[in-house]
């Protein structure tokens, strides 16, 4: 993962938000960070914090959007701004994401102008996560919109809801169809009150042993027997629930705990889950 940070952003910035993601990529592994804005300015803080590393990478813009100009017009004329650039990255996939402290009337501009919206959505939202007793809790719209509708309440809770789940995981029950040994016959697949008998073939063994006389000799080789399946049991009176497979298809119902991080398509293993 490519996490794009407007370096240019925020309070003190470059300084403060070129320490911060020094820190996260010390404390984390997964991801790199693309760091925009003053490549000298930001060279210089990283060299002074005696930070080695590969995964922290710099893209160099030449202007900044500061909570003085005008968000809209700011987004169409400052195309080399750090947050222009950014979502750039973000449109052509060579970022995964945009971090930024910086002005949140250009990140709302340029999230619609430049990103566009999900079909449904009418207007962005700010996410903050807030600790509680109970874990965390997203308040969600936390400063970007100044007037919003019923129907926007709405979809910020839709929004929410699925951002918590993919940012801190969560429980779903899963109903799915799984093999198990068969109740009525107890996994032998012959009827109650009776019992899988041995393989007169074979003798119990589940092979079977041939010879035949070749040019170099008496060859004798090994096959699974035909009589039994291989199984070594035969079955005169077969289970009527399992047709005498001893195993039987039930649906069964599983809460699980999907990690964070899991995006849609991806797949978790459950072990001895079926």
């Amino acid at each position: 993962m490519i996490i794009a940070v407007d370096a240019m952003g925020g309070d003190n910035a470059p300084v403060e938000i070129v320490k911060g993601a020094i820190e996260a990529v010390k404390a984390e592994e997964g991801f790199d960070v693309l760091l925009i804005g003053d490549s000298q300015r930001i060279e210089e803080i990283i060299k002074a914090s005696g930070y080695v590393g590969d995964r922290i990478r710099i893209c160099n813009t030449t202007e900044v959007i500061t909570n003085e100009d005008a968000p809209t017009k700011a987004i169409k004329t400052k195309k080399d701004s750090s947050i222009h650039v950014g979502f750039d990255l973000v449109k052509a996939d060579e970022a995964d994401c945009l971090i930024s402290a910086g002005s949140s009337g250009a990140l709302l501009a340029g999230s619609v102008m430049l990103l566009k919206r999900i079909p449904g959505v009418d207007r962005p939202a700010v996410a903050t996560a807030v600790p509680s007793g109970k874990g965390n809790v997203l308040l969600i719209d936390s400063g970007f919109n100044t007037s919003v509708k019923p129907v926007n309440y709405v979809q910020f809770g839709l929004l929410g809801s699925a951002y918590m789940k993919a940012a801190f995981g969560c429980e779903k029950e899963l109903q799915y169809r799984r093999e198990e040994n068969c109740s009525a016959c107890g996994g032998s697949g012959a009827a109650p009150g009776s019992q899988p008998q041995t393989c007169p073939t074979c003798g119990g063994s589940g092979q079977v042993r041939r010879q035949q006389n070749t040019i170099l000799g008496v060859m004798q080789t090994t096959a699974p027997c035909t009589a039994c399946g291989g199984t070594g049991k035969i079955i005169k009176d077969p289970c009527k629930t399992c047709g005498g497979n001893g195993r039987v298809k039930n649906i069964v119902k599983r809460k699980v705990r999907i990690p964070a991080g899991i995006d849609d398509g991806q797949q978790i293993v459950l072990k001895g889950q079926g």
